[in-house]
């Protein structure tokens, strides 16, 4: 076999998939949203750091093993796998709150199958074996997933080696699809085996290593990793994590730090790397890999576990590119403080006037407002400071509904409990604009055929929404600040 050599970059590769899926980027927008108001914020994978693209080409991993595949047939399966990709996270999303789950999310999970399923058709007719390793990578990808939430979701339950080979490496079953492309388009079936076998260990090995960088997450999801769940029961704490007074995050990362499990779990990494690339230099089936780049990534991956420092690792958060402008409160005004995006005003229903009956609540809200010594400019932060003197107000009078705080009727609070995914959306695209307060002489004309819909208060149950979900996180913690929500908030869209 000769060695074969990619003329373009990984960077250059990466470009021209992210050039093809921009299509069915901007055909899916404008298929999911009414008015021009989104239904989702755009595909999961272009909502986070900008690592996520890396999976984009995943089949170059492999490449150097299959000279016989072409280049044009390497870019439709990384381009097919890019779909793939975001079609797992929305299944994740879906999972991860299955509450606050919205159609936009189906949808697109929905058009992202269907997009890769067409690809991949293109290239494997309906006859050809690769369907059989297909089907069986996602099979053995949701029986991981209904194992895992049976066993480990809200339940500190061991798992056994076994147990975590089976749930670890099936979490990234679906990725063993482009070595099972590349071996029958390559004519290399009997490359499958060895290369999937070291695919599984890495598998287990990366997701050890994630579960170090994710452990906060996991731990309000009630999502008791490997990790979480050898420190919980080695101290002796499954009554207590199971109880309704769960230890504070902060007692957590305290266990992590003085039982020796960072060692371990460490360590249980880089053995199952060290599986993974003994598996490739022993199969002497494979000629070529020991200079390819799977052997590249392991080797990547085993600097980055070693390097590590628990808890040492900050959250990617991208500067604001856009122009400051200090936002007030003036505890004078008659109406109550309602933040808006700018381009939201076209969606609002301006006849629903933000009300908060009760003056008490009103005044305590101003007084919270008046008093911060937290300037406020783009329109996230805007949002948590509403959101935390709403959540002031209910502290001094809990008696009111949360509607009378927020400044809603049942109906608004309602609507907005179930279209929490779509305010999301706008949410995340908005998350860095100016912020501006709506009042009633707001009526810019609609540039769409339907009047608006969505209350204007909407952006004051964003942020009463924002504070409670952190408050929740980060139980015991006192008076956050708009920064350290939106740094949670940023944590989760990148999850």
């Amino acid at each position: 076999m000769t060695s074969k050599k990619v003329q373009t970059s990984w960077y250059d590769e990466n470009l021209l998939v992210q050039d093809a899926r921009e299509p069915f980027v901007e055909r899916i927008k404008n298929t999911l949203q009414v008015s021009d108001m989104p239904a989702i914020g755009g595909l999961p994978s272009e909502a986070g750091r900008k690592k996520e693209h890396s999976y984009y080409t995943y089949p170059l991993l492999f490449y150097t093993a299959f000279p016989d595949v072409s280049l044009a047939q390497l870019r439709s399966l990384s381009l097919c796998g890019s779909f793939i990709f975001d079609h797992i996270l929305c299944l994740d999303s879906t999972l991860d709150h299955p509450t606050a789950c919205d159609a936009g999310t189906i949808f697109l999970a929905s058009k992202l199958q269907h997009e890769a399923l067409s690809l991949l058709h293109g290239l494997f007719p309906s006859e050809s074996t690769f369907w059989n390793y297909f089907n069986a990578y996602y099979e053995q990808f949701f029986q991981t997933l209904l194992h895992e939430r049976a066993r480990h979701h809200c339940l500190v339950t061991p798992y056994s080696e076994d147990e975590l080979r089976f749930v670890y490496a099936g979490k990234s079953a679906v990725a063993k699809g482009c070595v099972a492309a590349l071996a029958i388009l390559g004519d290399r079936q009997d490359l499958i085996a060895p290369l999937t076998a070291s695919h599984d260990a890495f598998s287990v090995g990366l997701q050890l290593f994630d579960d170090l960088l994710d452990w906060q997450l996991d731990y309000h999801r009630s999502h008791y990793s490997y990790t979480l769940t050898q420190a919980f029961c080695e101290a002796g704490w499954r009554h207590h994590i199971e109880s309704d007074q769960r230890p504070k995050p902060e007692e957590v990362r305290g266990l992590l730090q003085r039982s020796g499990v960072i060692e371990k779990i460490l360590t249980l990494s880089l053995a199952y790397l060290d599986e993974a690339e003994a598996i490739v230099e022993d199969d002497t089936m494979i000629e070529e890999m020991d200079e390819g780049s799977w052997m590249a990534a392991i080797r990547q991956l085993r600097q980055r576990i070693r390097r590590f420092h628990f808890d040492a690792e900050p959250i990617d958060e991208s500067p604001s590119t856009h122009s400051s402008i200090e936002l007030s409160f003036d505890s004078s005004l008659d109406v109550v403080a309602t933040p808006i995006a700018p381009g939201w005003i076209v969606w609002l229903d301006h006849s629903r006037v933000p009300r908060v009956n009760d003056a008490h609540i009103l005044a305590a809200q101003h007084r919270f407002l008046c008093q911060s010594s937290h300037k406020v400019y783009k329109l996230g932060e805007t949002l948590c400071q509403v959101g935390l003197a709403i959540a002031s107000s209910n502290t001094l009078y809990p008696e009111q509904s949360p509607a009378e705080h927020v400044g809603m009727s049942e109906g608004e609070m309602e609507w907005c409990r179930r279209n929490d995914r779509w305010l999301d959306a706008i949410l995340a695209l908005s998350l860095d604009e100016p912020a501006q307060l709506w009042t009633p002489n707001d009526n810019s004309q609609s540039v769409t055929p339907f009047p608006g819909w969505m209350p204007p208060a909407v952006g004051r149950y964003i942020g009463y929404r924002l504070v409670q979900n952190y408050t929740n996180w980060a139980i015991g913690s006192n008076k956050p600040t708009p920064t350290e929500i939106m740094r949670y908030y940023r944590l989760r869209l990148i999850a």
